[in-house]
């Protein structure tokens, strides 16, 4: 079996704001370069806010000694910027070359997140004026796709398991793997027609589609912006967890000031909004219409992820910071009405001693 068409797009997502408005972008990158190209992709996905795409048709080397054909980056109202680095299969391969091409694209994690930072940096201070960034994390998701279009000769999905070990190519292992771990990469295997075969690992997807079409890839993409996003929040969440423990711990309930308290309680329901609107916003961009093959796609990848439990996680951080922010709140009310009661009591005293001073 002779591998004759595809490519590999190994892929970056980073957290650049906290907001995007696409349309102040757009004409922000407009002014930049006339080389850029500008595409609002939604394919079969019905996306509120599609992204705004840009390709860079500039040569890179995501990985040593196999350049990239292009880079795409697409700017999503979230704040996320992903970087698509598209490597053609350079003609035709057995599998094994293959699997040997996706192990060092793999082993490449560092190399190709250190080239697409500078891309996204520069996507970022070029929308800037259309960003809103006030805390933003340091995560990168990564992900990368083996996309094949053509064999020889020419096989269904279920004939390309019996011809390509997927499990080695996903993983990125040269070696032989156990047939526990071949089952578990295996497990995640979905076909739409004969021809096509999608197989979802955690870091990396197989995508067998004769049409070269980039639905599913698309799909995966949003859940691994969903991942980074919970994750991100995850990590502002404890930075104030941290910071109220610290603040209320170094100074004691004494100490701590009404007006400290109120500024705190204040920052924590501004998180708590910001969040709110996260999720809403995310949950209504990806609607889909009636298309139940990308709908599995998305469960599927959501479960790979691990994004249940990453929500579990914040949730149960929010509420440990909404137990803080009771407490704060009723120690500032509690200090609020003792100051009111001993100002009232004061006023009595002084009252008494301004008739006795008449009488005398």
């Amino acid at each position: 079996m002779q591998v004759t068409g595809g490519r590999i797009l190994a892929q970056r997502i980073f957290d650049v704001a906290d907001e995007v408005r696409l349309a102040e972008a757009e004409a922000l990158l407009r002014k930049t370069s006339d080389r850029l190209s500008f595409v609002r992709t939604a394919s079969r996905i019905r996306n509120t806010q599609p992204p705004l795409q840009v390709v860079l048709d500039a040569p890179f080397s995501a990985v040593e000694g196999v350049p990239a054909r292009s880079v795409v980056t697409r700017i999503y109202d979230l704040g996320a910027v992903v970087v698509t680095f598209e490597i053609p299969l350079p003609g035709p391969m057995s599998g094994e070359d293959l699997i040997s091409l996706a192990a060092r694209v793999l082993d490449s994690e560092e190399r190709i997140t250190d080239e697409a930072r500078p891309i996204a940096e520069g996507i970022t201070r070029a929308v800037a004026g259309a960003s809103k960034i006030s805390d933003v994390s340091n995560i990168v998701e990564d992900y990368t796709f083996i996309i094949i279009e053509g064999t020889t000769p020419k096989l269904t999905g279920e004939e390309l398991k019996n011809e390509l070990d997927i499990a080695r190519l996903l993983l990125g292992e040269r070696g032989r793997i156990a047939s526990g771990e071949r089952a578990h990469v295996l497990r995640q295997s979905f076909s739409y027609n004969p021809e096509e075969l999608v197989v979802l690992d955690w870091n990396s997807a197989l995508i067998v589609d004769p049409r070269g079409g980039l639905e599913v890839a698309d799909v995966i993409e949003l859940a691994s912006m969903q991942l980074l996003n919970l994750r991100a929040y995850d990590q502002i969440v404890q930075r104030s967890l941290t910071r109220l423990y610290k603040e209320i711990g170094g100074r004691g309930a004494r100490g701590f000031l009404s007006r400290r308290y109120r500024q705190l309680s204040l920052d924590i329901m501004r998180l708590f909004v910001d969040l709110s609107e996260l999720t809403d916003r995310f949950d209504n961009s990806l609607q889909m219409i009636g298309d139940t093959w990308l709908a599995r796609i998305h469960r599927a990848a959501v479960e790979e992820f691990d994004i249940p439990r990453w929500r579990r996680l914040l949730e149960d951080k929010l509420n440990v910071l909404h137990q803080f922010n009771t407490l704060l709140m009723d120690q500032v009310t509690t200090r609020d009405s003792m100051r009111l009661e001993a100002s009232i009591v004061a006023l009595i005293v002084f009252e008494i001693f301004l008739a006795l001073m008449k009488l005398v």
